[in-house]
């Protein structure tokens, strides 16, 4: 009986070793940032898919769960969104979220970085890229790149088991892009 508990001991050690471990591996050997593309054709043209991709009000209540809602946006420093504008949402828990424009070029090209990172509630830096063409038949083909560059060792661990290991940021990117497709293509974007 003695022996028995004795390994029955030594599995639950062991079996409760493994998540740090396992934390402490994707730590160890996360990279310094974490790209994630993923490409769709929509049936819309590029002006109406553009409408889409810049409306993230529209994008947050497409997403269920895995965005929090947001309300309507303010351009800071302007009245209309350009590259080096601050575009803020405000998130339905009281919060901020800023996104300083880099590539404003409608409606081919938008690409944004979160602008207060992990005060926010990001894991660190995030980089937001669309890239708009038009396809034959009247489709757009869609790119979108999300870049993540996680600060400290926690976020590197948790970016590295989720973000990868457990296709968190590739599916949120193929949920994104299903919200865009499926926004473009309704009448009336």
């Amino acid at each position: 009986m003695k022996g028995v508990f004795a390994r029955l001991l030594f599995i639950a050690a062991i079996i409760f070793s493994l998540p740090p471990l396992a934390f402490l591996a994707a730590g160890v050997t996360a990279p310094a940032q974490f790209v994630v593309e993923r490409e769709k054709e929509v049936l819309a043209p590029p002006g109406r898919v553009w409408q889409v991709v810049t409306d993230w009000t529209a994008l947050a209540g497409g997403m269920n769960k895995m965005m929090p809602k947001v309300g309507n946006r303010k351009v800071l420093g302007g009245t209309e969104p350009a590259a080096g504008r601050v575009v803020r949402y405000p998130l339905e828990d009281g919060r901020d979220w800023d996104q300083r424009i880099l590539a404003w070029d409608p409606p081919r090209k938008y690409e944004f970085r979160n602008d207060k990172g992990v005060s926010a509630g990001m894991p660190g830096d995030v980089t937001m890229h669309f890239d708009l063409a038009p396809a034959p038949g009247g489709f757009t083909k869609v790119r979108y790149r999300i870049t993540v560059r996680p600060e400290g060792f926690v976020n590197r661990s948790l970016t590295h088991i989720f973000g990868i290991w457990l296709g968190t940021l590739r599916g949120y990117e193929d949920a994104l892009l299903e919200v865009v497709k499926t926004k473009s293509e309704a009448t009336g974007g």
